[in-house]
């Protein structure tokens, strides 16, 4: 099937303009609920990933395959912002000085599996199940993610 320039552009728009809003909103409810309630569940990601969706489904009038991959790409974009938006709520302004530090991308990819390498470091049940149940966000959100802007929700 063709793609159209304004669905395209629509989806573009639409989609860089939720991960970017849903990247710093989920960055707070993280630090909210993982540094202030402690309860270190990414809680931001499911609210990420409605929100990217939905607001992607609604930038197209007809649909294309490659939509739903951009979706991943946004959702990609929205983790790069919730983290750094996370660090800003920890460090302040100086968190800035951290985007060019390679350790801030590595923390940014290997965020979901943080608690199963604290538990390998030093055995705790709570980390294992965290980290568990964090991965297992992670895939929700990315599937759920795509299959809301597939049109299957």
């Amino acid at each position: 099937m063709p793609i159209y320039k304004d669905d395209l552009l629509g989806v573009l728009f639409n989609g860089l303009l939720s991960s970017v809003l849903s990247g710093i909103l989920a960055g707070l409810l993280d630090f909210l609920f993982g540094e202030i309630l402690n309860f270190p569940l990414t809680i931001g990601l499911i609210l990420m990933c409605y929100m990217i969706g939905y607001r992607m489904k609604r930038g197209y009038y007809t649909y294309h395959i490659l939509y739903p991959v951009l979706s991943i790409l946004f959702m990609i974009i929205a983790l790069f912002f919730s983290q750094f938006s996370y660090y800003v709520c920890i460090f302040g302004l100086n968190a800035f000085a951290l985007l060019g530090q390679g350790s801030f991308y590595l923390n940014f990819i290997l965020n979901p599996i943080y608690y199963l390498y604290i538990c390998f470091k030093s055995f705790s049940f709570m980390y294992l199940l965290l980290g568990i149940l964090n991965i297992i966000i992670y895939i929700y959100a990315f599937v759920i993610c795509y299959k809301i802007v597939k049109g299957r929700n």
